[in-house]
C-alpha cells in the first residue's frame, strides 16, 4: 500500500486506481468482442467501389474561351478541374509561337453528356472526352463480362451473334 501525506493526494490516487480498473475492464471486454468478431471483420473498402470518377473532358485554347466555359459550368452546377497544359521542349523549339495557353478541363464522368451539349458552341474548345458507358467502373465491366460468360456456358447466348 502506498502512503500519502495529504487528502488531495489520496483522492487523486483513488481516482487513478478507479480509472485503471475501468481501462482494464474495457480491455477485457474488447478482447472478448475481438475473439467473437474476428471472423466477422470486414474492410471499409468494398470491391465494387471505384473512386476515379474524373475524366479529361476538353482542351481549351485561350483565356476568353476558358472564362466562357467556366461560366457555363458554374451556371449549370458542373464541377470541374483546370489543368494548365505546359508546352514540351520540342514544342517550344519547333512549334508555333502562339501566346495562347492551353487548358485541359477535367470533369466528373456523370456530367460528360450535359457538358458536351453546353460546350458544343464555344470556339477554341475541343472535346476529347466521350460519354461513358453504363458500366464505366472497371468492377462493373468485369461483373458484366462474368455474367455474359456464365450465360454463354449455360447456352443462353449464341457464340455466333
Amino acid at each position: 500500500m502506498i502512503r500519502c501525506c495529504c487528502r488531495a493526494e489520496k483522492a487523486v490516487l483513488r481516482r487513478f486506481v478507479v480509472l485503471v480498473r475501468i481501462v482494464i475492464k474495457c480491455d477485457r471486454i474488447q478482447e472478448r468482442k475481438g475473439r467473437q468478431a474476428r471472423d466477422e471483420m470486414t474492410s471499409i473498402l468494398r470491391e465494387d467501389q471505384y473512386f476515379d470518377n474524373e475524366t479529361d473532358f476538353c482542351v481549351v485554347t485561350g483565356a476568353a474561351a476558358m472564362n466562357q466555359l467556366e461560366q457555363l459550368f458554374l451556371r449549370n452546377r458542373i464541377s470541374y478541374f483546370i489543368k494548365v497544359q505546359e508546352r514540351s521542349i520540342f514544342q517550344k523549339i519547333f512549334g508555333r509561337r502562339s501566346r495562347e495557353e492551353e487548358f485541359v478541363v477535367r470533369i466528373n464522368n456523370r456530367d460528360v453528356a450535359a457538358a458536351a451539349e453546353l460546350a458544343a458552341g464555344i470556339p477554341n474548345v475541343r472535346i476529347i472526352g466521350k460519354v461513358p458507358e453504363q458500366d464505366w467502373s472497371p468492377k462493373e465491366k468485369l461483373r458484366r463480362l462474368r455474367e455474359e460468360g456464365r450465360k454463354r456456358e449455360e447456352g443462353y447466348i449464341d457464340d455466333e451473334e
